[in-house]
């Protein structure tokens, strides 16, 4: 009998947690094939991250119905 266990690491703080597996926009400044500097672009890119984690990155709330939504920056717990 062969047990395999996985352990998945936080994208963003490198913590052992459960996390979740998401596409998130991220900032770039350095270009992603020599990591030099570049002129910064957003790219979409699939994390696993934690739930510490995500109550910061996730940082734009909403609320409204059928299309007529007001959109604001979260408070965040500092």
């Amino acid at each position: 009998m062969k047990k395999t266990i996985e352990k998945v690491y936080c994208d963003i703080c490198e913590a052992e947690a459960e996390c979740i597996h998401n596409k998130f926009t991220v900032y770039f400044t350095t270009d992603q094939t020599e990591g030099r500097p570049c002129k910064p672009y957003l790219s979409i890119e699939t994390l696993d991250v934690c739930k510490d984690c995500l109550e910061k990155a996730i940082t734009i709330e909403a609320s409204g119905a059928q299309g007529y939504n007001k959109y604001h920056f979260r408070r965040t717990a500092t």
